[in-house]
């Protein structure tokens, strides 16, 4: 169906200096106010089709707009990040650049308590970097994805979009799956650091984990990782998995 946004289009003006308690965070209220909001700036409608992707879309918004209701019904944990997964087309990496694009001014408008602003990258984008660099193209997406906030390291959290899409990687004799690299790091970065990943794709995590298990490698550290490395727990671990819809007979195609 599509949505409406009624007669009017709320903007994200900030509130009055005046207004003591930040705008109501009501379900209908922010829902009708994120999607008005999407079309105004991004100049279409949002397009829910199913039950499951509306429920999706609801479960992304609370996440980032801090919706207590919302976060309870779908049980998201805001100390992880989001694991988007559906067809090609359902809208998951649209909505994704969509609050990346305007979270600040979301933060700013709803008085939102936490940083969930992000940085983007692709898969192929780190195949590049560690084909042209080795191990040490990756670093500025895990050891180093830290940036200063006085003297303080701030851990930077990242969207990698549409992962499982991707080749395997060779910089000169060695082959590698990269994300598979980059998922082991970042967890690693997210014990100690609470380093937040976000990820969309079209595979569900255990078939991910298929995927990036065709082989060993050697790890951002030097270590030997096993074929069977646990990526699906990883995944689990650092994020909150939202499905669009069954994707699975599109996925299995590629592992």
């Amino acid at each position: 169906m599509t949505t409406s946004t009624g007669p009017t289009t709320p903007s994200l003006s900030s509130p009055s200096p005046q207004q003591e308690d930040s705008p109501g965070r009501e379900p209908q209220t922010v829902e009708a106010h994120f999607k008005a909001v999407y079309e105004q700036f991004l100049g279409r409608t949002l397009e829910v089709d199913t039950e499951e992707q509306e429920h999706a879309i609801r479960a992304t918004a609370g996440y980032f707009l801090e919706v207590p209701e919302w976060i309870q019904q779908y049980g998201i944990d805001p100390d992880k990040g989001l694991y988007l997964v559906g067809p090609v087309g359902c809208g998951k990496s649209s909505l994704l650049k969509f609050f990346r694009k305007y979270f600040a001014a979301f933060q700013k408008y709803y008085r939102l308590q936490r940083n969930n602003s992000f940085a983007y990258t692709t898969p192929h984008w780190l195949n590049t970097c560690y084909e042209e660099t080795g191990l040490k193209g990756l670093k500025e997406f895990t050891s180093k994805s830290y940036y200063k906030r006085g003297v303080q390291q701030v851990p930077k959290h990242y969207l990698f979009d549409e992962i499982g899409n991707e080749e395997i990687a060779r910089h000169f004799k060695n082959e590698t799956w990269v994300m598979r690299n980059v998922i082991m790091a970042r967890f690693d970065q997210m014990t100690h650091s609470g380093m937040l990943t976000h990820f969309t794709t079209n595979m569900f995590p255990d078939e991910l984990q298929a995927k990036y298990a065709s082989s060993d490698e050697v790890s951002h550290t030097g270590e030997l990782i096993p074929s069977r490395s646990r990526i699906e727990s990883r995944i689990y671990r650092m994020c909150n998995v939202i499905s669009f819809g069954d994707c699975r007979d599109f996925s299995r195609d590629k592992i």
